[in-house]
């Protein structure tokens, strides 16, 4: 059951067990904490409806927790689902909702969100952002609709994973245990920024368990004077920073040299990989197509090059 503390009730039915909260209120429940100031609560279903800047606080049983802030919430207890809204309303100040997710290191922002508590799945909607910071450089990603869950997968512990191959045989995989990884799926005119990369597409996902983004149709990627554009690109982190991409589908990059003049290079296949922010090799397979020109010793292009193979390193 609930308790609550310092709350205001204008008006209580006893019959329908509802009451009207109008004070800084907190409703403490067995795996969730509402903190609000003015809404509606129902004592027997523990229900709520909340027109104020509202918080609601989620532990799961390893005790992590999870909140969701919104100018107004309306929360079920028996689905375990909450919906948070941003005011729309004349002569209000509008703040977006606010879901933040303390054990993966992720906030997501927008206008409206939603929460399920009982599968730990969301989605924002209404100009969203979503924030991933357990790396050093933060990922933003921003779409129509970002959506997010948790993803279990068996893993090795960090006392196996660390040792390398000559120490030890092959550990029996009984020993693996579960662990959770936090996905995000962005829908429609997606982006993300980070401080060496930024790319767009028509959709993405990021995959915090082996720390892949996934881009896929109208996709584009720009690393200083780079471009990489194709119909899907895999990017892969390393901490904090990229240090390979694919393309699988087809593939060009542009790179600006000046004036009106670019490198471009196309091919069937991409693979490019990054040392300390800046590209270190690429490799293009099938129906290859460059267009380049080199530098002289002086800093000066006198010279155009124009290759078609096979294979390119």
């Amino acid at each position: 059951s609930r308790r609550q503390r310092q709350m205001c009730i204008r008006d209580s039915n006893t019959g329908t067990h509802i009451a009207r909260i109008e004070s800084e209120t907190e409703i403490q429940g067995e795996n969730d904490t509402i903190l609000t100031r003015r809404g509606i609560y129902n004592t027997e279903l523990g229900n709520a409806e909340l027109i104020s800047r509202s918080t609601i606080i989620h532990r799961d049983t390893n005790n992590n927790v999870t909140t969701l802030e919104g100018d107004s919430i309306i929360y079920d207890k028996a689905t375990r689902i909450s919906r948070a809204y941003m005011f729309r309303g004349p002569g209000k100040v509008a703040t977006p909702m606010v879901l933040t997710d303390t054990a993966h290191k992720t906030k997501l922002i927008g206008g409206f969100g939603l929460y399920n508590d009982s599968t730990r799945e969301a989605h924002a909607t209404q100009y969203p952002l979503l924030m991933e910071y357990s790396r050093p450089d933060t990922i933003f990603l921003r779409a129509d609709t970002i959506k997010t869950f948790i993803l279990t997968k068996k893993v090795w512990p960090d006392s196996i994973a660390r040792l390398q191959p000559a120490d030890s045989v092959a550990p029996d995989s009984s020993l693996m245990v579960d662990k959770e990884f936090h996905v995000a799926q962005a829908y429609r005119r997606a982006r993300f920024f980070k401080e060496d990369l930024q790319g767009v597409a028509d959709s993405m996902v990021f995959h915090e368990s082996d720390s892949m983004l996934y881009m896929y149709r109208k996709t584009a990627v720009w690393s200083g004077e780079r471009q990489v554009y194709g119909n899907r690109i895999d990017v892969h982190f390393n901490d904090s920073t990229a240090d390979w991409a694919l393309l699988p589908e087809q593939g060009m990059m542009v790179e600006y040299v000046g004036e009106d003049f670019y490198n471009q290079l196309a091919g069937k296949r991409m693979l490019a990989t990054f040392d300390d922010q800046e590209l270190k090799r690429l490799e293009v397979d099938g129906n290859v197509e460059a267009i380049f020109l080199p530098q002289e010793s002086d800093s000066t292009y006198n010279r155009l090059v124009n290759a078609e193979s096979s294979f390119l390193t």
